[in-house]
Formats: C-alpha cells, structure tokens, sequence
C-alpha cells in the first residue's frame, strides 16, 4: 500500500496556520494531506512505555521491529486517508517536530509570530472550552465565557478582555515558546533531517511565491499546481467568532495585547520572538503599550474596536502586493482622518463627474429614493470581499455589476497581465491574442463561427443591431430586457433627454415568456422586423418551449435571433443560456465576467452574417486592447478546467434555500426569483408599504451588517460556505427589521438612511438640519437632534478651518411629543449664528455639527452645501443621521 508513496508532515504549534499551509499544498496534484492523526500521541506513550520496561530493551532487535511496525501502520493510516493517486501523503498536526513517528519523511516546520498566536488559541479556548478543563474550571473564566456565549462579538468589542486571565495568557505564551525550542532542537540534533522552515506572514506577504518554494521542496513542478481558490487566498477567512473563523492578520495582537500581557509574554518568550526576527528587542513591550489596549479605558471607548492607526497606508500596501496577500481590514470604528477625505472625495465627485458617482447613474438607481446608503468609494478587494473608502469591508454580491465572476484580483489574471506589460496594452498592429481570445469563444459559445470585440455591453449590442439591419434590410427592432445606454434602447424611456426624435418609432418592446404578445408583434411589423433581440433569461426563468418558440418565430418571420448574455455567458454555463437551454441565437452580445472585471465585450455569430460587419462602420480604438484580451485568455482556459458554473449554481442553490428558511423563520414573504446564478430579491404582502420602499429599507440593512447588494445575488467562483453564512446573518437581520416595519405600517421618517449607517459616522443619532438661512455676513442654522439616549449635553459647529461656535438650546415640545420615551427629548433642538467669513468658502458651506455626551463626542455629522448664491436659504429639513449631508 505505501510502496512508491513519499511522506512529509506538517508541524507547528496550535493556530499557527497548518489548516491553510495543508490546503495550498492540497492545490498540487502530486501532493494529498488530510491530517490531523495525532501520532505523537501513540509515540509518546509508547516511549513512556519502553524507557519503563527493562525487557524491552534488553532484547536485541525488538525496539528496531517494534518501531518498524510502527511506522508501517502510520504510513498506511496516512495513505488510507489521502488521495490514491498522489506521489506525496502528509500527515498535519500541530505537534512537535518528531522524526522517529514517520521515518524519512520531510517536514514543514511552520513558525508564526507568537502573540498573534495567542490571540488564536485565546478564541479557541472560548469556542472550545469544554477541551480546557483546566480552564473553564477557573471562576474568572466562567465569567468570560457566559459574557462570550451570550454575545460571540464580545471580544471583538472588548478586546483588552480576551486575555484579561494571567494564567490562560501565561500558558499560552509559554507553550508556543516550548514548542518553537523544542523543534529546533530536534532540527539542530538530527542533521540529516529534512526540514524546510515556512512562516506565516510569508504566506500572507506573497502566498504565490511561498508556496511555490513548498512544491520544490517536495520536488514537484509548481506550473502543475492548481490556481488559488477562493479559501487558499490569504485573509480568506473573516471574522466569525461563532464559528471560530479568524481572518489570521499580521499583527492582530496588537488589538488585544495590554502593556501587562505584552510584558508577561516577553518575560516568557521575549527572547525567542526576538531570535525569529519578530521583534528587534525587548523595546517591542513599550512600544506595543503606546498603541495596545489597557484594561482601565474610560467612557466610550471601553466598548468599541480600536481604530487601524495608518489605515490608508496599509490599504494602499494591499493594493500593491498581489491578491494572495490581501488580508481584509476588520470593520473598525472609521477614523476622522477617513471620514474626512471620504467626504471630501465625494463633493469633489459631485462637482467634476457629470454623473456625479455610481448611485446617480441614470439607469442604476441603487436604492430608488434614499439617495445614498451605497458606500461611497471602493480602495481594495480580495475574494469576494470590497473596502470602502473609510476601511469598512463587505461581502460583495453584486461585483463591479456583474463582470467580476471568478473573485477580485484573481493572481493568475494579474501575472498573466504581467507578461503582457512588455507588449503594451494598444499597439499600430493586431496582437496575436486577439487571436487567441477569439479561438476561445468560437469552441465554446455554440452560435460563435466568428468573433468582434468590444469595450462594453452596449458597443456589442449596437453592432449586433447594425448586423442584423445590414442582413435583412429592415429597421425595426423587437426588445425584452436591459441592453445599455445607446439611443435605440434608451429612447424607450421617457425621462431620459436627448434623444433624436424617431427612434420610437423603430424599437418596440415585448413581455417575457409570452410567445403570442411576441407573434402579435411580428405580424404587425410583418416584413419590417430586423431581429428580436433579448436577455435569454433574467429575474425569471423561460417557460418550457419559450425560447425554442421565439426561435421559430423569427425563422418564420425572416429576422435574425440576437441573445444579450452581456449576464448570462460564462455564468449559467460557459457557452451561456444558449448552451444551458439549448437554443442557439443568430447573434449572442457576450461581455462582463469573460475578463473578470477587466474592459471587454464581443459580438459573436454565424458567419454568414458576422462577415457583412466591416461594411456597419464598426471599430474603435482600444478593440484590441491587449490586457482585457491576455485577461479575457486566462479566464477562459479557467473556465475550461474548473467547475465555476457549477460552483456559482451550488452557492446559489445554497442561498436560495437558507433564505427561504431565513424568510420563513422572520415571518417575510420574499424569494429569490430566477437562475440560480443570477438571482434577484423579490418582496411580497407589504401590506401599507410600497415594495420599492422595502426593498430599499431591506438593503440599507444588510449593509449595516457587512453585506452588499443592489437586490440581485450575483455569486462568484470566491463565494463560499463562510460568506453564505455571514450573508445569512445579515438578511436575518435585515428581514427582521423589514417585518417591524410591515407590521407597524411605516418606515420611521426619523429611522437613520443615506450615506450608510456602516459608514461615516461614529454613533446613531436622530435628527434633522431645518434651515440654513443667509443673512449679511451670518449664516443661521437650525434644526434638532436626539442621541440614542436624548438630547445630547451640548452641540458645537466647527468650521473646516477649525473655528468653532456653540449653539444655543432651543426647546421643541413637538419632538416631546413625538418621542415621548425621550425625556430630554423637549431640549433636542438648537441654533447658531455663523460668521460667513469662517464659514464660506469658494461658494461652499462645509462645517460640523458635533454632539457632545459627558465631555466625549457622542455624534459628528459633516454638512456640504456646495455654489452658494450670495443670500441663497435652504429649506429643510435634511436628515444628519448618517453622519454626512450634501445640500
């Protein structure tokens, strides 16, 4: 059985990574690795067993058998448990490095730094604490673990409590300290040992260069090794306390060490972090205290997470290392800093981008009415997960609307546009991966015979229109979906301005799955219909024998069959609707996920027709641009070798089956309607309440909770258990909220909307801004708010330039009566007079208004009001509950 296998191990100290190192080498072919077996376990007792038994050793030859027999059963176990084809089996556990438990094997001896360490094996513990009798035992702990069972985020907000114990933090420092000597004194004793030591942050820094080094350490080819998958990139795994699932950040210690934990781990093991380069010298002690965390914080403070010191900083090395490294920021508490240049990003994006930033998009309103709970702007991604601007991290269903359907920054995409740097991106001469691409899509898109690129989804559909007028002569257009922004199809829309008059005239929609309103069309443009162009599949599913029937119906009426799979290629299957319903179109748009995320779109068709294209005046400059393209390559021959369609159509089977019992449970009736892959939130039995008005309170709230949606469900090849059961959570959350309102009947004009609750602001406050009028050089600004507790003690505004002015109470027995659980609730409203000179500038308003609780900042709410008339007033009353407010 184990004739012809080669054995290795995986050794490293509790939480120092061997889960993922085993995954990455899991990625080889070659090389399978199931652990955990535990063996030293039988080897130590067995040891224990022969240094007490004279006869054993007193007789020649037996602890030799004995040992063989032993190895033999252990390397059997191992293959048993590991893939039959691999040349390479291992065994992960992490133990001590023990040579004599698999003879001749190779061993990984995996360092981690150990305070993150700790950090670790402390939520362990609290996960975990019926396997720690020694310590559940400790009345302290007890305590502890009914606070971390009652809220699995506890720790997360009291991080200065989850080594708060001396004897659970002195343990764990010293156990890491015994088994980093211990190993390296069995590498020191046994020369001839073949040990390759692997570091953690190595893994994080640059994970494709790391575990290239651990395939030629078991002398197999690294170019055989499969690509990173979705839990193999670094900082795969977020924040679950419930389930024990932890980002693994470089560096995490420093939000839960104290300067008393910091000085009790060097006591312990100072020396050994010091000897692996995790610390200079013993100075790291004073200087975590400066940033670490103490036990005796006061107000506030003492219940919210620590604020990333250098966020910017380190987001932009994100972005300059590959994907692989990318560990995504916790959602902390966002910095003034942040919140500043976020701010300031927007006004500046209103006043120099014609569309004003991704919500104002004419044909993508993200929430119909609320105007902006979208986070603002987007500065990493890794996975299926997108940073804002202020640090906050989501798991991302929508992906950059749609193209990015293997995962952000896959690293083979990135190198394969490495390659192609020295080449440039446009060229005087075609590049032969035009070429290359265009092979691609003919041997997998079922209408494909030949291929023009594009840019975007609408360049394609134009051309395919230009097509089909060209080979049939005729004008009019029959449409059903969503086709871009040129005329022919935004000229349906009446509020949208400048269009040509006429083209009316020549575009005339059709339902879905209803073949007679289709044919009725037909018959009263007969002679004079191009094509029938349409999304094949979208927020429903094609009735049986629809899509074969508007197949006949154009046969029969002579124009051309054109599907949209701008969506649908590459995500239902990889020849796209047409291959997964089996109808083939004259003409297929295809685009978005074919270069995940990069700029590409193409026509694609028969070639008797694709051929009369040279004559339609298509053609664009940057057609052949060669990154799109040499990214578009690589996708393709990923798609070709890894189950993606059918991954996307798993996550979503999953999805939709634990929302519907999400839904059920909350008493909410919503479903997700259409392809598994391409699904979209639907609500039902509002009662009072507009369904748009719900749908959009509805996303508002999974945004809180770190879960970002339009209200379609777009999975990607990176989605996986962990971000099903995170979104869970959110839409539970959601949902309940969305139930609250039902029932009531209204959605609480005063509840927190627009610009993210999740995103700059600092606490939740009630309020409106009512008036700011203009009068001489003085600007009056009234208006109330409330706390979540009432009135706050005192509310100041503060100029950009610093200079500051109080306002004055002003008491409001409406806001008595309409919060009557609010005492305080009569002396929430106030008003002050600014100096235009400190409060004007460049035709702008820009101050903040700052709340003030027990001496502590309670709530922070920045106001823009941009082009100032000289003695312009606004009339309100605006809401400030989200921290930011444009006038």
């Amino acid at each position: 059985m184990i004739e012809g296998k080669k054995f290795f191990a995986i050794r490293g100290y509790n939480k120092s990574g061997t889960n993922w190192l085993c995954r990455l080498l899991n990625l080889h072919p070659q090389i399978s690795c199931t652990g955990e077996f535990h063996w030293y376990r039988i080897t130590s007792q067995l040891i224990e067993t022969i240094n007490e038994s004279e006869n054993l050793r007193e007789q020649d030859g037996l602890l030799d058998s004995i040992w063989q027999h032993l190895d033999r059963f252990i390397k059997e176990s191992i293959v048993l448990g590991c893939d039959p084809e691999a040349i390479w089996v291992g065994d992960r556990t992490p133990s001590h490095i023990e040579p004599s438990i698999i003879i001749g094997a190779r061993f990984f001896n995996l360092i981690r730094d150990g305070r993150d360490v700790v950090v670790s094996a402390a939520y362990h513990f609290f996960n975990n604490p019926e396997f720690f009798p020694k310590y559940n035992a400790l009345p302290a702990i007890k305590q502890q673990l009914a606070l971390f069972q009652a809220d699995k985020n506890y720790f997360l907000l009291n991080p200065d409590q989850l080594l708060i114990n001396e004897t659970l933090a002195h343990d764990l420092a010293y156990f890491w300290n015994e088994a980093i000597v211990r190993n390296q004194h069995q590498i020191d004793q046994n020369p001839n040992l073949q040990c390759l030591e692997v570091r953690y942050e190595d893994l994080h820094r640059d994970t494709e260069t790391a575990r290239r080094r651990l395939y030629r350490f078991l002398d197999v080819d690294p170019e055989a090794a499969k690509p990173l998958g979705f839990n193999t990139l670094a900082g795969f795994e977020q924040e679950m306390p419930e389930r024990f699932l932890r980002k693994g950040t470089v560096g995490d210690w420093r939000n839960y060490f104290t300067s008393k934990v910091s000085q009790m781990f060097d006591e312990l093991a100072g020396e050994t972090l010091v000897k692996l380069g995790y610390a200079s010298s013993p100075k790291w002690v004073s200087e975590s205290s400066q940033t670490g965390r103490e036990t005796s914080r006061p107000g506030l403070g003492n219940s919210s997470k620590a604020v990333p010191q250098n966020l910017e900083q380190n987001l932009e090395q994100n972005l300059e290392q590959s994907s692989s490294d990318k560990a995504l920021p916790t959602n902390e508490l966002p910095s003034p800093e942040d919140i500043t240049k976020t701010v300031s990003l927007k006004s500046k994006a209103r006043s120099i981008l014609a569309y004003g930033g991704l919500d104002g998009v004419v044909q993508r309103p993200m929430f119909d009415h609320d105007g902006g709970v979208f986070p603002h702007f987007a500065v990493a991604a890794g996975g299926c997960r997108i940073i804002d601007s202020i640090g906050r991290s989501y798991i991302d269903w929508m992906n950059g609307w749609g193209p990015v359907l293997l995962g952000y920054n896959r690293p083979e995409i990135g190198e394969a546009i490495k390659q192609q740097l020295p080449a440039g991106p446009s060229l005087s001469l075609m590049h032969p991966i035009e070429i290359e691409v265009a092979e691609l899509l003919v041997e997998m898109i079922p209408c494909a015979e030949m291929v023009a690129f594009g840019k975007n989804g609408s360049d394609a559909v134009n051309a395919s229109l230009r097509i089909a007028r060209a080979v049939t002569g005729r004008d009019m257009i029959l449409q059903c979906g969503f086709h871009g922004f040129h005329e022919w199809y935004t000229c349906l829309h009446p509020g949208v301005e400048g269009m040509p008059a006429g083209l009316r005239e020549q575009v005339e929609p059709f339902p879905y799955n209803d073949l007679v309103a289709l044919e009725a069309l037909l018959n009263k443009h007969k002679g004079n219909v191009a094509c029938v162009i349409m999304e094949p599949v979208n927020l429903k599913i094609p009735d049986d024998g629809y899509l074969e029937g508007v197949r006949k119906l154009t046969e029969k009426h002579g124009c051309l069959m054109i599907f949209d799979e701008m969506v649908t290629a590459f995500r239902l299957a990889n020849g796209g609707a047409q291959e997964y319903f089996g109808v083939v179109p004259d003409l297929a748009c295809i685009g978005k996920g074919m270069a995940n995320g990069m700029p590409l779109s193409a026509v694609v068709g028969k070639r008797e027709y694709m051929q009369r294209l040279p004559a339609c005046g298509f053609g664009m400059t940057f057609r052949g641009e060669t990154f799109s393209l040499v990214a578009a390559k690589t996708v393709l021959e990923l798609l070709k070798r890894e189950p993606v369609c059918q991954h996307l159509a798993d996550v979503g089977r999953k999805v939709r089956e634990q929302f519907k019992e999400v839904s059920k449970r909350v008493g909410v009736h919503c479903v997700l309607a259409g392809p598994e892959a391409r699904m979209t939130i639907e609500f039902h039995d509002c009662g009072e309440l507009p369904q748009a008005n719900v749908r959009s309170l509805f996303l508002q709230e999974c945004l809180k909770n770190g879960v970002m949606t339009n209200g379609t469900l777009l999975p990607s090849f990176a989605h996986d258990d962990q971000a099903i059961a995170e979104s869970m959570v959110a839409f539970e959350a959601a949902l309940k909220v969305v139930a609250s309102a039902i029932e009531s009947g209204r959605i609480d004009a005063t509840r927190p909307h627009g610009g993210s609750p999740t995103g700059p602001r600092a606490f939740v406050s009630n309020g409106f801004l009512e008036v700011v009028e203009q009068e001489n050089d003085v600007v009056t600004v009234r208006g109330w708010m409330l706390l979540e507790d009432g009135a706050p003690d005192s509310l100041e505004i503060l100029s950009k330039s610093g200079a500051m002015v109080p306002c004055e109470c002003q008491r409001r027995p409406d806001l008595q009566d309409a919060f009557p659980n609010h005492a305080t609730a009569v002396l929430a409203g106030y008003e002050a007079k600014l100096p235009e000179l400190d409060f004007r500038k460049d035709d702008q308003y820009e101050f903040t208004i700052v709340a003030h609780r027990s001496d502590e900042v309670a709530f922070r709410c920045l106001v823009v009001k941009q082009i100032v008339a000289s003695n312009s007033d606004v009339a309100g009353p605006f809401s400030t509950n989200d921290g930011v407010l444009y006038i």
